[in-house]
């Protein structure tokens, strides 16, 4: 039992010390009081044109695991000329290309690459 305060402890110190939210902060946006330490984008590397509804997948890493963020993150495509982002989160891919998929949640990024053939 006092192992188990011990590490609660430390995880509300350390999100004291990262602020109370805002611009930037690396707590999670939903109160959840684990520090998101890094995300992950988990996908396809190469998608097909006219693919409509893929949904690439966004994790956070916390200390106390891994979390699947997907429907809070903001995703964003480096190229709608070639794939767009619907408001639900899903991609919708348009023509042949490529373009770089970002995932923010709670202050961080991630990204991945994605070939369209």
């Amino acid at each position: 039992m006092w192992v188990r305060s011990a590490a609660m402890l430390i995880v509300l110190s350390a999100g004291a010390a990262g602020g109370c939210g805002g611009s930037g902060s690396p707590l999670a946006p939903s109160g959840n009081v684990s520090l998101v330490t890094d995300l992950t984008v988990v996908g396809s590397p190469v998608l097909t044109v006219g693919l409509n509804g893929y949904r690439f997948t966004a994790f956070a890493q916390t200390a106390i695991g891994f979390s699947d963020v997907t429907t809070s993150a903001t995703w964003t495509s480096s190229n709608t000329q070639v794939a767009s982002f619907t408001s639900a989160g899903t991609v919708n891919v348009s023509r042949v290309g490529s373009f770089t998929v970002t995932a923010v949640y709670a202050g961080k990024t991630a990204t991945l690459v994605v070939t369209v053939q």
